[in-house]
């Protein structure tokens, strides 16, 4: 039986290495130690984002009372996303630990239900996808549009800068520095552009883990109905063969030889009491044999269902951190 394939519970955990939101590299070497470097200075303007702006919001946008409450509002966007962050950051090991856990102990008994259950995590990532970077595109789209007049107005009472005009992505308050300048402009807004680029990354990895948790979980619970609606039923492969499971996750089962016909065949001489005897030894052996794979199939389950439970406590454990940060 193939291993189950690689998830996007590994992706994500790639994601944020990538974004270098969080990375545990080889600090021994030179270049593991600049990576880790990189990573805090990743987390550094992150955060230096989140201040400046809420340094906007109480300094300046409070002047003009609809601009201070969306200032507001993409304050608490903003440290409630930062929040999330950092919440996932020191849950790193664990979201890693659910990934290895799922390719090593995770049943690919039923290869069609584990690809319909992959896509379906696949596409609920693609539809999470999608709105992040719809909203990331409503931002840059709103950010080209051109000011009006009224827009205009307010900017240069409220902000005060020398080119009210020029605008950065979400308004940013650096004291005693001209944001309308141009070299300050164009540094602002790469600076900008690279904090949402890691905000877009992250937000995408947040919104879409326990969706897709969930449906890999689903499809392993789906597997383990097929196999308890099996109980007390004769089992079969796939062209028919009577068999019995060996190891239900893994799917190995050996195929039984049936002696019917010599118990249930009717005797056309008379046969004589000790092989009458013989074959009576042999139905209560055979009985046997089956109460006892009967119950090693139920042994089987249990302990399946103990691993599903054993997964589940630990994606409640982040779903009750995820929840509680609501």
């Amino acid at each position: 039986m193939k291993k189950y394939p690689p998830t996007n519970i590994r992706l994500f955990c790639k994601i944020f290495e990538w974004a270098h939101l969080h990375y545990e590299p080889n600090t021994g070497t030179w270049r593991g130690f600049l990576l880790q470097l990189f990573c805090y200075f990743n987390q550094f303007i992150a955060v230096l984002q989140v201040f400046l702006h809420l340094l906007n919001t109480v300094c300046r946008s409070f002047h003009y009372m609809p601009e201070f409450y969306q200032m507001l509002a993409e304050d608490s966007a903003m440290i409630f996303c930062y929040f999330k962050v950092y919440l996932l950051y020191h849950r790193y090991s664990e979201i890693k630990y659910l990934a290895d856990f799922m390719e090593n102990s995770f049943s690919n008994a039923d290869e069609s239900i584990t690809n319909k259950f992959r896509v379906k995590a696949n596409m609920t990532c693609l539809v999470y996808m999608m709105s992040v970077f719809s909203i990331w595109a409503s931002l840059v789209f709103q950010f080209l549009l051109p000011i009006t007049k009224e827009e205009l107005a307010n900017r240069s009472m409220v902000y005060k800068t020398k080119f009210p005009s020029r605008r950065t992505f979400t308004n940013l308050y650096i004291p005693y520095v001209d944001e309308s300048e141009l070299l300050t402009y164009i540094g602002i807004n790469m600076f900008e552009m690279y904090v949402l680029f890691i905000y877009v990354v992250a937000g995408l990895a947040m919104l879409s883990l326990i969706p897709a948790l969930v449906t890999h979980v689903e499809g392993q619970y789906r597997m383990l109905n097929i196999h308890v609606e099996n109980i007390g039923k004769i089992h079969t492969d796939r062209i028919g063969n009577t068999i019995q499971y060996i190891n239900i996750e893994e799917n190995h089962y050996r195929i039984m030889k049936t002696d019917d016909n010599k118990i249930n065949k009717p005797s056309t001489s008379k046969q004589s009491k000790a092989a009458l005897a013989a074959l009576a030894r042999l139905a209560r052996r055979r009985q046997r044999n089956l109460i006892w794979y009967e119950q090693n199939y139920v042994k089987q389950l249990v302990k399946y269902h103990q691993k599903l439970l054993t997964f589940q406590s630990k994606v409640g454990n982040i779903l009750c951190l995820v929840e509680s940060s609501l």
